[in-house]
């Protein structure tokens, strides 16, 4: 049986309490006429191992997760025209660059495409086509940084955004996010796959807070120069992580 609304949620219900997880447990208990499936964005399996902190009520079907971290690289070029797949890629890849969207539905399409077997992360990320598209964004955008902290930041932003874009989110009346970040642009994703609306109520502003988080974080190197400088934009890899999140931000919206 397709479930009525599929419940698109990241690092929240039904895994952590709190004022959202109690608002969409309630959202859920009081629709008991409608049937959810709940997709979970994890940061890595058994992150949370004493498993879902509610009850989960008897109109939630089935509960899945999508884990951010774990890397499962494909040994196999996928079906197909591999070059016409990572051109889509590199299209996606302009689009992030220059804060447009206009790519992302020829991009799932291409995920597809030959029942499924399309493109995969072969493809984007250990072929000579998708070496060239490496390459030529850094030339275009970072060539005064460091090619090997560009090519670690290139794997690390899309290795997690490869692995929701490929989950296997099921078929569903509604998608309902609560957040844009992973969970949102997971949901428009499956809107674009299964040809079904999207709703999304936001809680928070995720790339806003995100984008704190970014600036205040010690992990991203700014690696431009040995001295302190006072600056008035960011250094270039916070820069490149908060357009990631405006990117997905801009698709769910």
């Amino acid at each position: 049986m397709t479930p009525d609304i599929c419940l698109l949620l990241e690092g929240t219900y039904p895994f952590v309490k709190g004022g959202v997880s109690s608002w969409v447990h309630q959202i859920i208990r009081q629709l008991p006429e409608l049937t959810f499936t709940i997709m979970h964005v994890s940061p890595k399996r058994g992150y949370y191992p004493k498993g879902p902190a509610y009850e989960m009520p008897k109109n939630v079907v089935g509960l899945e997760e999508v884990c951010l971290h774990e890397y499962t690289m494909s040994e196999n070029r996928g079906e197909g025209d591999n070059r016409e797949k990572v051109d889509r890629f590199r299209d996606l890849v302009e689009d992030m660059c220059a804060g447009r969207i206009g790519a992302f539905a020829d991009f799932i399409r291409s995920l597809e495409e030959d029942g499924g077997a399309g493109m995969n992360s072969y493809d984007l990320l250990q072929t000579r086509e998708s070496w060239e598209v490496l390459v030529d964004t850094y030339r275009a955008e970072a060539e005064e940084e460091s090619f090997l902290n560009f090519f670690w930041t290139w794997r690390y932003s899309n290795m997690p955004l490869f692995n929701v874009l490929a989950a296997n989110a099921p078929a569903a009346g509604l998608y309902h996010t609560i957040s844009t970040g992973y969970a949102g642009i997971l949901a428009a994703a499956c809107k674009v796959r299964h040809q079904r609306p999207m709703l999304l109520t936001e809680h928070g502003i995720y790339t806003k807070e995100r984008r704190i988080e970014i600036n205040r974080a010690d992990w991203i190197e700014d690696w431009e120069s040995g001295e302190l400088v006072a600056e008035r934009t960011a250094p270039y890899f916070k820069r490149f992580w908060v357009r990631q999140f405006q990117m997905m931000a801009g698709v769910c919206y």
